[in-house]
């Protein structure tokens, strides 16, 4: 089976998105023909052909209400845009029986037009963007199979081909996080400044990532220094202010992250509900750290007893008080425990399973050759 990922970001952040690409792609690399369409450089050999268009990382860090960013028209829409239509090329060179489009907007689009031209290929979408536009869009578009990451929001759809729908969740590598690790370099100087105990937030650098919230939050506690990995100017410059020496914000390549949690005491991230997934938490839990995070049932579907759970990430004070309660309360191997349940390994059969489903439905009704 030939199998295509159109990813922008990849080799350019390692993201929620680029992560499952990586860790997926690698996986069904090992018995299928796989390829990644990517923007950025190979950084390394990998289990599956990289094909690089090259681009550059453009992250949006105002609210989606702008109106060109509405209807797709903003620079990073149309630089997708561009990348999909030259990526079309290599997608006929390549034939793929599976096309998983990553990025949504315009690159769905384009890549259902290709399959309506190319009727020996499937279109894959995989919901990694969570509500909101884009995926109303990508719905809109009745891919061949639409991936949602959780139970519940499979539950919250409502679709006439219910058959064209599935709920796979993310996965984690959980040996890699598990495993003892140490860091290194500017990496480990900058985060040896800050004093136990270490509060950490992994977020990108979009508002509905409430990291503002978060320091807020730690700032109540008094003797709990933040560390955040990702966050923006904004968040950066509030932590300084608020937080001084308790607060540390940098960017670490993905492979020292396992070391960066494993020197954390509690892992907090309150996104709102838009937001698909969040590996962050299995990536925490894996290493063993409690969780904090947004009471909605997603993050209840993820977490399980392994964390605790704020209403309302506004109210400072009551999630202070979480953050404490978590710091306070013996865990035991509960946040690894919930983590296993999400290996990637077992993550990644069920992909495979439900692309050889699709490859074999479309064969028996001769859409393939």
């Amino acid at each position: 089976m030939k199998i295509a990922f159109l990813s922008y970001y990849s080799g350019l952040v390692d993201r929620g998105v680029e992560t499952f690409v990586d860790a997926l792609a690698s996986r069904l690399g090992q018995n299928h023909e796989v390829m990644v369409i990517q923007a950025g450089t190979k950084k390394e050999q990998k289990p599956y052909m990289q094909i690089v268009i090259p681009g550059k990382s453009y992250n949006s860090q105002k609210l989606s209400q702008d109106f060109k960013e509405r209807f797709f028209l903003d620079k990073k829409s149309r630089v997708i845009a561009k990348f999909s239509f030259q990526a079309l090329k290599t997608l006929q060179s390549f034939q793929p029986d599976i096309i998983v489009a990553c990025n949504h907007g315009w690159q769905a689009v384009l890549a259902k037009l290709y399959i309506r031209l190319h009727k020996h290929s499937r279109l894959v979408i995989s919901a990694q963007v969570g509500k909101g536009r884009e995926e109303s869009l990508a719905l809109s578009l009745k891919p061949d199979l639409f991936i949602t990451q959780s139970q519940t929001r499979l539950k919250q759809l409502s679709l006439k081909d219910s058959d064209q729908i599935i709920a796979i969740p993310n996965g984690v590598d959980f040996a890699k996080f598990f495993q003892k690790q140490t860091l290194a370099g500017k990496i480990q100087l900058q985060i040896a400044k800050l004093k136990k105990p270490i509060c950490l937030c992994v977020a990108g650098p979009e508002p509905y990532k409430r990291v503002e919230d978060t320091i807020e939050a730690v700032t109540k506690l008094g003797n709990v220094s933040l560390l955040v990995l990702g966050g923006s100017k904004k968040t950066k410059n509030l932590g300084k202010k608020l937080l001084s020496d308790q607060f540390v914000q940098l960017k670490t390549p993905h492979e020292q992250m396992p070391a960066v949690y494993q020197i954390a005491d509690v892992f907090t991230l309150v996104s709102d509900s838009q937001e698909g997934f969040g590996i962050a938490y299995l990536e925490a839990m894996a290493a063993n750290v409690p969780v904090v995070a947004r009471d909605d049932s997603l993050r209840k579907e993820i977490i399980g007893k392994a964390g605790l759970y704020v209403a309302d990430p506004a109210d400072h004070i009551a999630y202070a008080q979480r953050i404490r309660q978590a710091l306070d309360s013996n865990w035991g191997k509960k946040p690894q425990m919930q983590a296993k349940k999400f290996n990637w390994d077992q993550v990644s059969r069920e992909y495979e399973k439900a692309f050889i489903s699709l490859v074999s439905k479309s064969s028996k009704l001769g859409s393939f050759h």
